[in-house]
């Protein structure tokens, strides 16, 4: 049997005051502590989801409005079938959020055709609106005609909710 003494280095000392370790006081603090700092950190994993969904919506509206004036693009050598594409009748307002340029005039307006307008909304899905309207400036010598594809929701992951993508192209003008 070894011979222990007692001093205070000793390692053999069976007395409970010497015994290293934490106490449960330490690990109960270090535990809140701890989950001070995961809590506080759950906001930002809310926002950052948040914005990773309206970026997906965002992308999605778009593509939705490109495909719309690439539908237009690819049609303005058929005047038939460019006509049923912009046969939305007269022209109307502009949306909010976007104005017809200076110096332009409203020509016409036209849902796109709804094979752009994809399944409709789901439940993580809204609804996308995409309009097209054409605009010329008068007195353009080139003639040019604009086309202006303005894709709308309402997003439930945006804090004001009501979104926009709005995209301009040239579709035509004289180069004599």
């Amino acid at each position: 049997m070894p011979r222990c003494r007692l001093s205070r280095a000793d390692p053999c000392s069976t007395d409970p005051s010497r015994e290293e370790g934490f106490s449960l006081i330490e690990l109960v603090v270090a535990m809140f502590v701890i989950t001070l700092g995961l809590v506080s950190l759950v906001p930002l994993q809310l926002n950052s989801a948040r914005t990773v969904g309206l970026a997906h919506e965002r992308q999605r509206a778009t593509a939705l409005t490109n495909g719309a004036l690439e539908q237009v693009r690819d049609a303005a050598n058929d005047p038939a079938r460019a006509a049923a594409i912009l046969a939305g009748g007269p022209a109307s307002s502009p949306p909010s959020g976007w104005t017809v340029p200076a110096g332009e005039t409203l020509a016409t307006t036209a849902s796109a055709d709804a094979s752009l307008a994809g399944q409709g909304p789901t439940s993580t899905t809204p609804a996308f609106t995409t309009r097209l309207y054409v605009t010329v400036r008068a007195g353009d010598p080139a003639g040019a005609v604009w086309i202006t594809a303005v894709t709308a929701w309402t997003s439930a992951n945006a804090v004001t909710g009501d979104q926009r993508v709005v995209i301009r192209s040239l579709l035509y003008a004289r180069t004599s």
